[in-house]
């Protein structure tokens, strides 16, 4: 265990017999890994050390001190396990520990009260962990640990309750008068808890009743308030039963912390979550969307009134989470006797750091008011903002309503050009109706965003979205509108990162993009595919979803690039077997049509189709000859070579169950085709079934002897 390089596997096995020694010999371990960062091979082998040393109650709060230490060592360099390992020690239950109550408090507020953020910050976390009152879980516990009661003490009765009187008051403690610096999330840590706690400990609700006034009394306590309603919102909608005493002692707490000043309504309306109307109870969203719009104009229109009071609360509201504040910014215009000088204090608040502003809707809303009262200080700001660097690149923002005029979209095309813009921020631009931009002006504006980083799939999805809001209108657009989302499609497919989403959207602008189309634009995004497919070594996954669009839009060329003359198999790799592949898209008519131009392209083509019908089973077939399958036998001259094909695709690519099983149901099937009006096809069936059926019977059995050899090791192991 000495040494500078301590053998970590011994020092696992024993650091929980001689947990003094260990901790000196982990503690020098963490000061060299704090002298070498990046060095993280021995991370979480001290993680589990510590935690299995954490066990003890003794030797508690030295493990908690080793532990914080380590996580602190780690937190700016990489995400670990040793946060989560801290959060374990203080759950209830789980913990891994047997420290009690008192043992664990002491230890929380060591470093709840530490003059170190970061010693405070362990301290929220142990806090909020230990006020959970369900869920509990660990990243600490080991199956294979022998001694009693390893998963950590186990508490009953009036220990819980004990438990939970203790944190809360420590809770409150600091959240009354703790560390300015985390006062506010000892707040929402009890916050996030408190209604729980008001359901599960019934003694505790007076207490509850008390701690919520005070914090209420201190600053007001929005997230405390929202978090009641939401609990008392559950009791109403799930019928659940409580003393009706304490129901309406709830009522008037919420009642008491109703907000009522500037600040109080600002916090309450920083906080996220569903608008609880505990007087209502259909879940009405729009109503109440249609209230909290209402609040956040009445809050604007205060705000308005007084320059001091918005510049004292404004940075706190542009950084706010959850929905928009769009309607504070309208609220902000229609209150504003000067709106330039209005206008100049929401400028002056984003600009103090416009890299954390969340809320440019309230710039938007005020702007766009104005259009409605004052168009002429609208205009005069927008020029203002076009002039400002940090505001030109958010210039969509600041756009009226309605349609855009000409000068206004050289403005957005200008701007849109600029590397400072994001390639988003003015897409939407080219495809809401509300702007009535002619095609011309339309394509102007996505070549520009096309030639930015990430303009590709920006352009794809605002033609996702042209096509989505023009629905039928028109059947197919422009040669000029339809090059540019080809090209946009090839420049995603040409770059290294796919995903699903992005291979969903882009074959959605295909669809549209190709109808209509010589060839020629079909050819260029049959090409980008190949050659992606070449640099993955013939792989198309993941552009399945476009290359399942280009086979039924532009059939002849997607078949005449996979199939070439020249080849024997195809150029491409592509799955059609239970999801429908690409070669499933394939309009029949067409596919029969493309190989009769060649009789060799039958016997190419016929490999490639799965021949069983997808449907509800295990494995997704119906027990049926697909259709496309049935009408290429149908029609292929040499009928006898097309069932032989099929037949090799019996063997499923993946399973569940007995793969004996799926190849009998298959086999079925191709038999079921032994009534044939062509002779050719039973005859070919009834030569290649037996030695077929000779296979699924050799998978049939080496499976069994799988299983006898498995249950023999599980039985000696039972034995041993």
């Amino acid at each position: 265990m000495h040494g500078p390089t301590p053998d970590i596997h011994v020092l696992e096995a024993v650091c929980h017999v001689v947990p003094d020694e260990a901790l000196r010999v982990i503690d020098g371990m963490i000061a060299a890994l704090q002298a070498a960062p990046g060095d993280f091979h021995s991370l979480d082998s001290l993680t589990r050390m510590i935690s299995r040393i954490a066990y003890s109650e003794a030797v508690f709060p030295r493990a908690c001190e080793s532990l914080v230490t380590l996580t602190i060592a780690v937190a700016e360099q990489r995400t670990s396990n040793a946060d989560d390992a801290l959060s374990s020690l203080f759950g209830l239950y789980l913990s891994g520990t047997l420290a009690q109550t008192d043992t664990r408090i002491r230890v929380a507020r060591h470093y709840l009260l530490a003059n170190d953020p970061n010693h405070n910050a362990r301290g929220i976390i142990m806090l909020r962990s230990a006020l959970r009152t369900g869920y509990w879980s660990s990243s600490i516990l080991s199956y294979d640990d022998a001694r009693p009661d390893a998963s950590g003490w186990n508490p009953h009765g009036q220990n819980v309750v004990e438990w939970f009187t203790k944190w809360l008051d420590l809770a409150a403690e600091i959240a009354l008068d703790g560390p300015l610096a985390i006062r506010d999330s000892a707040r929402k840590a009890l916050a996030d808890e408190i209604g729980d706690i008001w359901r599960c400990i019934p003694t505790l609700r007076p207490r509850i009743d008390e701690v919520a006034r005070q914090l209420q009394a201190a600053a007001p306590w929005a997230e405390g308030r929202q978090a009641l309603k939401q609990m008392f919102h559950y009791i109403q909608r799930r019928g659940e039963d409580f003393p009706c005493a304490d129901t309406e002692n709830v009522l008037r707490l919420i009642d008491h912390m109703e907000p009522v000043d500037l600040e109080a309504r600002k916090r309450a309306e920083m906080v996220m979550g569903w608008d609880f109307d505990l007087e209502n109870e259909d879940e009405d969203l729009n109503a109440a969307e249609a209230r909290r719009a209402q609040r956040l104009e009445l809050l604007g229109r205060e705000l308005a009134a007084n320059h001091d009071s918005l510049r004292a609360v404004g940075r706190d509201l542009f950084e706010a989470e959850g929905g928009s504040f769009y309607p504070l910014g309208a609220g902000l215009a229609q209150g504003a006797g000067a709106p330039v000088a209005v206008w100049v204090v929401l400028r002056d608040l984003h600009l103090l750091d416009p890299s954390r502003t969340r809320q440019t809707s309230v710039l938007s809303g005020f702007i766009q008011q104005l259009d409605i009262s004052n168009s002429a200080v609208a205009d005069e700001i927008r020029v203002e903002c076009r002039g400002i660097p940090a505001l030109r690149r958010e210039y969509g923002i600041f756009l009226a309503r309605g349609v855009l005029p000409i000068q206004e979209l050289e403005h957005v095309i200008e701007i849109a050009g600029e590397p400072e813009t994001s390639a988003w921020h003015l897409s939407d631009v080219s495809w809401r109706e509300e702007r009535e931009l002619t095609d011309e002006d339309r394509v102007r504006l996505l070549r520009t965003i096309l030639a930015k980083s990430g303009g590709p799939e920006q352009v794809v999805n605002a033609l996702t979205m042209l096509r989505h809001v023009e629905g039928n209108a028109r059947n197919r657009w422009p040669e000029d509108l339809r090059e540019v989302g080809l090209d946009a499609v090839v420049g995603i497919i040409r770059a290294e990162d796919l995903n699903p989403t992005k291979d969903e959207r882009m074959s959605r602008a295909m669809s549209a993009c190709l109808r209509g189309d010589d060839g020629s634009g079909a050819s260029r995004v049959m090409e980008a595919i190949v050659d992606r497919a070449a640099r993955r070594y013939g792989s198309t996954y993941d552009v399945e979803r476009a290359l399942a669009t280009l086979a039924e839009r532009a059939p002849e060329v997607f078949l005449g690039r996979v199939f070439l003359d020249e080849a024997d198999g195809p150029s491409i790799r592509f799955q059609d077997g239970r999801r429908p592949g690409p070669l499933s898209h394939v309009p029949t008519e067409a596919l029969i049509e493309w190989c009769r131009q060649d009789p060799d392209r039958w016997a190419r083509v016929a490999p490639q189709i799965s021949p069983f019908s997808r449907g509800i089973d295990d494995q997704g077939e119906t027990g049926q000859i697909s259709p496309l399958a049935f009408a290429f036998l149908e029609a292929a001259p040499r009928s006898e070579d097309v069932v032989e094909a099929y037949l090799q695709h019996l063997a499923p690519m993946s399973w569940s169950g007995s793969r004996a099983a799926i190849m009998e149901r298959r086999l079925a099937v191709i038999e079921s085709l032994q009534d044939h009006p062509a002779p050719v096809v039973g005859h070919t069936i009834s030569r290649l079934a037996p030695d077929i059926r000779a296979r699924i019977d050799r998978i049939r059995q080496a499976l069994l002897r799988h299983h006898v050899r498995i249950a023999a090791q599980v039985t000696r192991k039972d034995f041993s």
